[in-house]
């Protein structure tokens, strides 16, 4: 233990050194006047959360939806091209981005409330214009204001981002199917992991539209009857190491 007194301690300390204007030099309240400037500096700035920040949310979802689209267009384009490997590899790109795009969706909901289905939207308008052709107001004497009214509908069609990615699985079944004697065993399984992979995330996908919009997708009901004919796995393990 240290015989030195405490007060000489705390002698040069401007923490605890004697502030009042009688103890202090002037050379004093100058480098106490740095002090305070450069932590104020150094503070971090103040938010501002009635400010209207530059990131808006539907743009957001509508940039990454665009290179999604670009995407389903170069697999389109190049799947005969491509070998197991980065097939798989693309593919697994594909459904990540097709969850991340529905992420983004469940987050505009939280961000500006839940949107208006389409589906009612067309009927709103539909009923409000056959009600003023037929002089009759179907939707309320305000039937035609009701078609300026402020919709919260979402800038992309969901439906169609969840069509694309069950067609893609659709193709990647057939694939599998015409072409598993050429692939070795390891390709084969990369290929089906990111079928089960994409599986995964088309339901996920159907579970986040169900909250959006309280209902299902008609035309998704049976998910593609043709991939409940996708062989059992071990069978065609099995069968590369037949004789031909």
């Amino acid at each position: 233990m240290s015989n030195i007194p405490k007060n000489n301690l705390l002698e040069n300390d401007p923490l605890h050194a004697d502030t009042s204007p009688a103890g202090r030099s002037d050379a004093d309240a100058d480098a106490l006047d740095d002090l305070i400037t450069r932590l104020s500096e150094r503070r971090p700035p103040a938010v501002n959360w009635d400010a209207d920040f530059d990131v808006d949310i539907d743009r957001v979802i509508t940039n990454l939806n665009a290179q999604h689209s670009s995407l389903s267009l170069y697999i389109d384009r190049h799947w005969d091209d491509l070998d197991a490997n980065h097939l798989a590899r693309i593919l697994a790109l594909y459904g990540q981005n097709a969850t991340r795009i529905g992420h983004l969706l469940r987050d505009r909901c939280t961000i500006l409330g839940p949107p208006d289905d389409p589906g009612d939207v067309i009927l709103t308008e539909a009923l409000a214009i056959t009600g003023a052709i037929l002089g009759v107001y179907l939707l309320g004497p305000d039937g035609l204001d009701s078609l300026d009214a402020p919709r919260n509908q979402i800038p992309i069609d969901f439906d169609h981002l969840i069509a694309d990615l069950d067609d893609k699985q659709t193709r990647l079944s057939r694939h599998i199917q015409d072409q598993q004697h050429d692939w070795s065993a390891p390709h084969l399984s990369r290929l089906f992991t990111v079928y089960g992979q994409n599986a995964t995330r088309l339901g996920r996908l159907l579970r986040h539209r169900r909250a959006m919009y309280g209902e299902g997708l008609d035309q998704l009901n049976s998910i593609t009857a043709e991939n409940e004919d996708l062989p059992d796995l071990q069978e065609l393990l099995d069968s590369l190491d037949e004789p031909e």
